[in-house]
């Protein structure tokens, strides 16, 4: 097995997104700061990892956010 591209969804041309060379096998990767995140799996799939916002962002963006959404962060 090698990573190899996928045809971009687009133009069919070989830059699409990264992919194992064993057709039954698809992986996404997702990193931030020290994490990291690898997800394999027999059909397509994503993960995305990110990085916890400060109390002072959080405050920040909440003025801008829905009743409910403030509810969730």
């Amino acid at each position: 097995m090698c990573l190899v591209r996928e045809p971009c969804p687009g133009c069919g041309a070989p830059h699409g997104r990264p992919a194992v060379s064993a057709a039954l096998l698809r992986f996404s990767l997702s990193r931030v700061g020290d994490a990291v995140l690898v997800a394999f799996a027999d059909a397509p799939i994503g993960v995305d990892v990110e990085q916890r916002p400060s109390a002072g962002r959080a405050v920040e963006v909440a003025q801008i956010l829905q009743r409910t959404e403030r509810a969730e962060l």
